[in-house]
């Protein structure tokens, strides 16, 4: 699960163009296996929200969890806003 938060003072259509982005990145990883997003829920208002991410299984993955969280991190700040 990953929470992810666009600028303070984003509204809902720039919340959920920054979801859409930040799921066309993780669907273009080979690592992922499917992507479930719920923008402005649990709590976060409308500039955040939630993603469930399901990992193919490790034997399949060259990477460990801990080392492709980095690389979330990294691609996933990279968004703007």
């Amino acid at each position: 699960m990953l929470r992810l938060q666009t600028a303070v003072g984003s509204d809902l259509t720039e919340t959920d163009r920054a979801f859409r982005k930040a799921e066309t990145i993780l669907l273009a990883r080979p690592e992922i296996d499917r992507v479930f997003a719920i923008v402005g829920g649990f709590g976060s208002g409308v500039n955040g929200g939630v993603v469930f991410v399901t990992l193919v299984p490790p034997e399949q993955r060259q990477l460990t969890q801990q080392q492709f969280q980095g690389l979330l991190r990294r691609d996933l700040n990279a968004i703007p806003g």
